[in-house]
């Protein structure tokens, strides 16, 4: 096994595929297919493994719904590369109309890349409002979310 690299956040190590992990990547080019249960994880835990994510690919991020909820302007999680591009991310498990607003919040951001990341279908409110913001903001359902996941093989490491 090859060891892991060291990195100045402990609190989020970079992940390093073990060989039993990089070989189910190699052979089915994606970690196994499970599901994970993501109705069981809370919007903070969904907020927190992303933020660990997006640290192991290399951004810089800022989780300004942990750090000050009554000035976050929509942004759970706020990602920033070497090159300064920012991804900015909200996190529903279950939206409702009344998070409409953060999601225009979100909208308007000059943020290279806006995600909204839903588990559950909004209510028919929400949901009309997800189709006039389409263009502005990507919409990830749990599929989505592993998908991006297996990029850092966090899927496969909430699956074992």
């Amino acid at each position: 096994m090859r060891p892991k690299k060291k990195t100045e956040d402990t609190a989020f190590p970079q992940h390093i595929p073990t060989e039993d992990e990089a070989e189910i990547m190699w052979f089915s080019k994606t970690p196994p297919s499970l599901e994970i249960p993501w109705a069981k994880f809370s919007e903070r835990e969904i907020q927190a493994i992303l933020k660990m994510h997006y640290k192991s690919i290399g951004f810089d991020v800022q989780w300004p719904h942990d750090e000050d909820p009554s000035h976050e302007k929509g942004i759970d999680l706020d990602c920033k590369d070497a090159s300064g591009n920012r991804v900015i991310l909200a996190i529903k498990k279950d939206p409702k109309t009344e998070d409409i607003v953060q999601l225009q919040e979100l909208a308007r951001n000059d943020a290279k890349q806006r995600i909204y990341v839903r588990i559950k279908r909004g209510t028919q409110k929400f949901e009309d409002e997800t189709q006039r913001l389409t263009g502005l903001v990507e919409f990830w359902d749990s599929a989505l979310l592993e998908q991006e996941l297996n990029k850092s093989c966090l899927t496969l490491m909430l699956l074992v």
